[in-house]
């Protein structure tokens, strides 16, 4: 029904059978055969197009790999009253192609806030008309920039998470492997959908500490040291650095 097909595509085969002579239709069964091995039970013939000929559809299946692709398929005819036996193959055998894939990547938080852990989850899938699960591994991808290599997925989903994402938009991509039955991403239609991941300043505060004093000196100036100052929300490594230590008071007094 489709030759060739890609991982995952259901396809069936047909099988005609034509008398040599006479115009009558012949009947009885026809037993296919799929790289060897029998292809479900025996179907019966029916009366098909053009007239005399009779015709028998196999069941379908999606179960048919690349790995062992050309797969070769026959049917075999078997004598029915004045009817003899007979065989045929299906010319060039069935091809069956890698399928194509999406990958889809989710965010656990978005927006989210600089220094705040956010959990990304990559969803590979079949495009149609492929289907089944792909394996393999995927690489998260912010831009041209990689995040996590060699990702392993587990049921079509790899996740990581991260803290290191800056204040700015991201664009996340899961880039995917391929395995025997799928594409790479950017290979044949496969291709990676990106997540715009929102990530916002982080908010931090500032206060003195140490109670400083300022001695009656006659004028509003007072000259603090870096200890007297105090910045909460710094994430990770970050630091800062005092670049002012004057102040002004209300007054002199």
């Amino acid at each position: 029904s489709a030759n060739p097909s890609v991982f995952g595509q259901s396809v069936s085969f047909t099988a005609t059978v034509t008398p040599l002579s006479g115009s009558t239709a012949p009947t009885g069964t026809v037993q296919f055969v799929v790289d060897g091995s029998n292809f479900g039970a025996p179907v019966s013939l029916a009366a098909c197009s053009p007239s005399p000929n009779a015709c028998a559809t196999s069941g379908s299946t999606s179960a048919l790999t690349v790995i062992g692709s050309v797969h070769s398929v026959s049917a075999n005819y078997t004598a029915t009253g004045s009817f003899t036996a007979s065989s045929g193959s299906l010319s060039g055998g069935q091809t069956v192609n890698k399928a194509s894939t999406n990958s889809t990547v989710v965010s656990s938080l978005n927006p989210s806030s600089y220094g705040q852990s956010v959990t990304l989850t990559a969803t590979v899938a079949a495009v149609s008309p492929g289907g089944g699960t792909p394996t393999g591994t995927v690489d998260f991808k912010d831009g041209a920039a990689v995040l996590a290599s060699g990702v392993a997925l587990s049921g079509g989903q790899a996740t990581f998470s991260t803290s290191a994402l800056n204040a700015t938009t991201h664009s996340i991509t899961a880039v995917y492997s391929g395995d025997g039955n799928f594409n790479t991403t950017g290979t044949g239609s496969s291709t990676a959908t990106a997540l715009s991941q929102v990530v916002n300043q982080a908010n931090l505060t500032a206060s003195i500490v140490g109670n400083p004093t300022k001695p009656y000196d006659g004028n509003a100036n007072a000259t603090l040291i870096p200890g007297n100052f105090s910045l909460t929300g710094l994430v990770g490594s970050d630091s800062f650095t005092i670049n002012q230590t004057v102040g002004t008071y209300n007054s002199k007094d």
